[in-house]
């Protein structure tokens, strides 16, 4: 919404006169009301809040309420409503013409104890009155509070207060505890909660900042004084960093004058953090002030300490004055009224405040004032004043050694003139003896003190150095004062975090870290950085150099803000120039220190090791926690960590418990708990999925018109395939017709006769039927440890068939290429164990019992029936599920392709090809070595339909393998794809030998593979230049983007046609994908 111009009607009747301030949720605009004919301020909400169904109800329901508020220090509230135009909410108030709090402090510096107290009557009013309505106002500060002038005689101004506001409205309405931050200097540490619920006592906390700020022209919290720092930092004061006694925090921000008497203990109570030990109203709060003020020295006799002149003291008023003036100040009323109570202090008072009266002025209490929770810090001292008899004496003290010397002489001087031996002391003798003795047991004194003062520094140094130079390089995760880090190391959950500048995962996670750090104190967290550049990420290296020099230079917290802005910017590159400014903004000050520890060979070397250390624990990618030594990979949500350290946080102190020093429970938990990082498993198979089990001609058991159709993958030898096949004869008799078996032979590897049976029950079926074959595997079941030829041939006696022709068949394996097609198929399906039923399509593993199998062909037959219920054919109702199933067990997600570079090596037919695979792989990794043969037996088998294209993807954890990648790249540019292929063959016929001198022997192997291309020469002295210089270093790392652009983190990883899978699969798997690719 654009600003309201100047004579332009607003709301029907407010005519905008001009703009007086625009914030970034509103805008406040002196408008004469046409009705009425007087000036108004009229607050408009704009900006897509307008349009905010539930901010526009929720801000006139403020409005509304506000305008119940009765007291002449509440900017009345006139009218609300909505724009019949734009529909944006407004409210029309008093217009208050003076001095907003801020600008006036700043104009006059900060207020004397007497005015603090006038000023906080008026404000207490102001809020005693809304409270009196069920009002809390939530969102004080100095911008909101108007000094207006006064109507009253000896006022220098009236404290208006304005309680209709749009920011505290959007983010309780939105939740927004990030809105809450921005207000943190004043907010009370509930407002930090989602849903908090506000009461009198939020109020209270922000009078005490506000008496704070105002007595000492500072903010209480440390980080106001640098608002550029995080607000994290900010935050972490608010809701978890100790609150010091007022006066000492009033030291430490370097103010000279003393706070008044009772004030720490007062300001303790008001910013207690659990609201109900606060002053529970404004009221409250104000008449407990007021009682401490009795105390106070009075402005006319005492100048407040630290002030710029004080006046002399008066005598204290006698006894009798004083009775007959306090007489007079019980009858006198309290200048404090609540609008609509009775107060038990006093049973009758005005209606209104009366003007502000000094501190000293102000009647004592009838009753006893609410309890004062007293902070552990001492008050400071009254104010000494001379007076009569009834002033305060000191009490009285032991005498020094001193004074029992003088005290002795003194005895002696009088007995010498008594005994007329005066002389020699009214000489002055005596008083240069006496004044020796006083130098010689100051100095003795002023010795000792400095005595204790220097064990005091060195112990001071000592603990500071075992601070700055902690270590815990003997846990399973070692950290030390190297590492940057936040939290205290005595803290029971510690998290180590390998991470990237240049990451996106990274980005996001540091986002949740930051919110735990505000969630848990220093003392339950602490956070330590290790560096992870991926190698994919061009400036990953750099910026995590540059955050070591800015660690070097402005320790831990200036390394965070570092870390901080980096993530905030969310920029891809990490120029230079913002490195730098990010640096300058954390507090680096000499510039030029920094850009030498940036490019040091010892920064080098730290990021270096974090890499090292972390392949040694199995780290593969950025993000990756270990919490306590428990590692957790990726960008995880905040409550799986937070449930995490919850858990973490009970066993550290379950720890300590145990006697285990503070600073070692990390240790011990890590030794305890550490693992390296789980490489990732496969998903468990779905047991909902379908899959795609075809028949063939395949024994059966049971007619085509069944609506069920159980396949079984079995071998004879099994123990747990002939209990099962039990199950299944006992399912066949009780669902008859409905049912039908089919047989898949899956021989075991482990069993010596398992394909010579197999062959056995194919001849049996080759001779006579499928009748006869199940009547054959029934037998063969029921003698499973006599299988020898010798056993089959009586067998095929039994069963009335050729015992010759059997056993020929067993002896030639005559039907083996009908079991290798099962075989074949079992690999699709992932069948490694026997017994495997697959019920229309449902995977059933093992031998289960009769009850469970049968409910599933009940379901399946439910099935079926919905099926037939449409018109399929029964004999048709397997084909057509099985068109919906999955053909395989490949876990394949359908990607963008995107373009293959000419310079990645090519295997197999042209570019032209049908199908296009792509693998992603490391030179490295085990499970590439173990694809090399079976990519080379795809491309032979299929020569003019597949082209396989490899691309470098060198995984950080893998210390060679970029090394490798830039000589595979090297070769490929010297001496073209059948010699960079014949370079992978050589190199991994020696995988895992570990080569004393790595360079050496990958010179070797080039040279080998070269040595079998007689077509070009090789160059060595080109070849060790090339991975010197990282010549190929922009090819490789055109493949890594394009691995990071398809979500690609492990090897090997392919690319077919449009389906993307990981991981090492069998040939079968393979070529089937292909077929299908090529089909589509």
């Amino acid at each position: 919404m654009e600003e309201l111009e100047a004579g332009s009607v607003f709301g029907e009747d407010y005519e905008i006169v001009r703009a007086i301030y625009t914030g970034g949720l509103s805008t406040i605009y002196e408008a004469k009301q046409r009705s009425t004919g007087d000036r108004r301020a009229l607050k408009v909400v704009h900006g897509a809040l307008g349009k905010d169904e539930k901010i526009r109800s929720a801000f006139l329901e403020e409005a509304k309420r506000a305008s119940q508020i009765q007291s002449p220090h509440v900017a009345e509230v006139v009218a609300w409503g909505c724009d019949p135009e734009t529909g944006h909410p407004f409210a029309a108030l008093e217009l208050l013409e003076g001095k907003r709090l801020s600008q006036y402090l700043d104009e006059n510096g900060p207020m004397s104890p007497a005015e603090l107290l006038g000023f906080l009557r008026q404000l207490g009013h102001a809020l005693a009155a809304a409270h009196a309505v069920h009002v809390v106002h939530r969102d004080l500060k100095p911008e909101g509070i108007m000094l207006a002038a006064s109507p009253t005689e000896g006022l220098a101004y009236r404290v208006e207060v304005q309680f209709v506001g749009v920011g505290k409205i959007a983010s309780e309405i939105r939740e927004n505890t990030t809105a809450a931050m921005s207000r943190g200097l004043w907010m009370a540490p509930e407002q930090a909660e989602t849903n908090a619920r506000p009461t009198p006592a939020t109020d209270v906390w922000t009078i005490g900042l506000l008496a704070f700020w105002l007595v000492t022209g500072k903010h209480y919290w440390k980080t106001a004084r640098d608002m550029g720092s995080a607000m994290v930092t900010l935050m972490r004061e608010v809701l978890f960093d100790p609150i010091v006694p007022a006066s000492k925090r009033a030291a430490e921000l370097g103010v000279e004058r003393l706070l008044p008497p009772g004030f720490d203990a007062w300001f303790a109570q008001c910013v207690s953090r659990d609201p109900a030990r606060r002053f529970q109203n404004a009221w409250d709060a104000v008449r407990a002030l007021e009682v401490a003020a009795a105390a106070w020295p009075r402005p006319a006799t005492t100048a407040i300490p630290g002030s710029a002149t004080q006046a002399p003291q008066q005598e204290r008023a006698k006894p009798a004055d004083a009775a007959a003036a306090a007489a007079a100040a019980a009858a006198r009323p309290v200048m404090f009224s609540i609008p609509g109570q009775h107060s038990a202090v006093e049973p009758q008072r005005p209606a209104a405040p009366s003007a502000v009266e000094v501190p000293g002025a102000a009647a004592p209490p009838a009753a006893p004032p609410p309890a004062i929770e007293e902070s552990d810090e001492p008050a400071p001292a009254p104010i000494a004043t001379s007076g009569g008899d009834d002033a305060a004496k000191p009490a009285p003290r032991a005498p020094s050694r001193g004074a029992k010397t003088a005290r002795l002489v003194a005895g002696l001087v009088v007995a010498a003139v008594v005994s007329g031996v005066g002389g020699y002391y009214a000489n002055g003798a005596y008083k240069a003896y006496q004044r020796k003795v006083k130098r010689e047991e100051a100095a003795r004194e002023d010795a000792e003190r400095e005595a204790e003062r220097e064990a005091k520094r060195e112990e001071a140094k000592r603990k500071k150095k075992m601070l700055e130079e902690w270590s815990d390089l003997d846990g399973s995760v070692p950290i030390s004062f190297a590492d940057p880090s936040t939290g205290s190391r005595t803290a029971p959950v510690t998290i180590v975090e390998f991470t990237d500048f240049q990451c996106k995962p990274c980005r996001n996670l540091e986002k949740t870290l930051n919110l735990l750090k505000l969630e848990y104190p220093p003392t339950d967290l602490r956070v330590v950085w290790k560096n992870w550049p991926l190698p994919a990420h061009d400036r990953g290296k750099a910026a995590a150099q540059a955050g070591i020099a800015v660690f070097k230079n402005a320790k831990s917290d200036g390394f965070f803000k570092f870390a901080t802005s980096a993530f905030l910017s969310e920029s891809d590159e990490l120029y230079d120039f913002e490195l730098q400014g990010w640096a300058r903004d954390a507090g680096v000050n000499d510039f030029s220190k920094y850009l030498r520890d940036a490019e040091s060979l010892e920064t080098t070397k730290k990021v270096e090791a974090d890499l090292a250390l972390g392949r040694t624990l199995g780290v593969r990618r950025a993000p990756t926690l270990f919490i306590n030594g428990l590692p957790l990979e990726g960008d995880r949500p905040i409550e799986e960590l937070r449930k995490v350290i919850e858990e973490q946080r009970q066993k550290g102190k379950s720890e300590a418990d145990k006697g285990t020093d503070a600073d070692k429970v990390y240790v011990a938990l890590t030794k305890e708990q550490f693992a390296t990082v789980p490489r990732p498993q496969p998903a468990p198979p779905d047991p909902n999925a379908m899959y795609r089990v075809p028949l063939d001609r395949s024994p059966a058991l049971g007619k085509s018109d069944a609506p069920v159709t159980a396949v079984l993958f079995a071998d004879v030898t099994s123990p747990d395939c002939a209990a099962l096949y039990k199950t299944i004869e006992g399912l066949k008799a009780t669902y008859g017709d409905r049912l039908r078996i089919v047989w898949k032979d899956r021989p075991l590897e482990t069993s010596a006769r398992s394909v010579a049976a197999a062959n056995f029950l194919r001849e049996a079926r080759a001779l006579k039927d499928d009748e006869l074959f199940w009547k054959a595997a029934a037998l063969l079941f029921e003698h499973q440890t006599a299988l020898e030829d010798g056993d089959l041939k009586g067998y095929a006696k039994t069963l009335k068939v050729s015992a010759t022709k059997t056993v020929d068949a067993v002896t030639s394996l005559k039907h083996n290429a009908d079991i290798a097609k099962d075989e074949a198929l079992a690999e699709l399906l992932d069948v490694d164990t026997v017994p495997q039923l697959f019920i229309n399509g449902k995977r059933v593993v093992g031998n289960k019992s009769a009850a469970d199998i049968g409910k599933l062909i009940d379901d399946a037959e439910t099935d079926a029936k919905s099926l037939t219920a449409r018109g399929v054919a029964a004999t048709a109702v397997y084909d057509e599920l099985m068109k919906t199933a999955r053909p395989d067990t490949l876990d394949l997600r359908i990607v963008d392709p995107g373009f293959v570079s000419y310079m990645s090596p090519r295997l197999g037919a042209p570019y032209a090809a049908t199908v296009v695979v792509q693998q992603f792989c490391d030179y490295e990794s085990p499970d590439c070595k173990k694809m090399a043969p079976v990519l080379k037996k795809l491309s032979t088998q299929n020569p003019d339909k597949v082209v396989i294209h490899f691309r470098y993807l060198p995984l950080p954890e893998n210390a060679n393998a970029r090394t490798v990648a830039m000589a595979g790249a090297e070769m490929k540019t010297q001496c073209g794809d059948p010699c960079f292929f014949d370079f992978v063959d050589v190199w991994y016929a020696q995988h895992g030998t570990n080569p004393p001198d790595f360079r050496a022997a990958l010179g070797k192997a080039a040279a080998a593979a070269a040595a079998k291309t007689y077509s070009v020469t090789f160059d060595g002295t080109a070849f060790e230049s090339a991975i010197d210089t990282k010549k190929h270093n922009y090819t490789i790392g055109e493949d890594e983007k394009a691995a990071e652009a398809l979500g690609i983190t492990e090897v090997p990883t392919y690319v077919v046609g449009k389906y993307l899978f990981t991981g090492a699969i069998s040939e079968q798997k393979f070529q089937a994908l292909v077929d299908r690719v090529a089909t589509e």
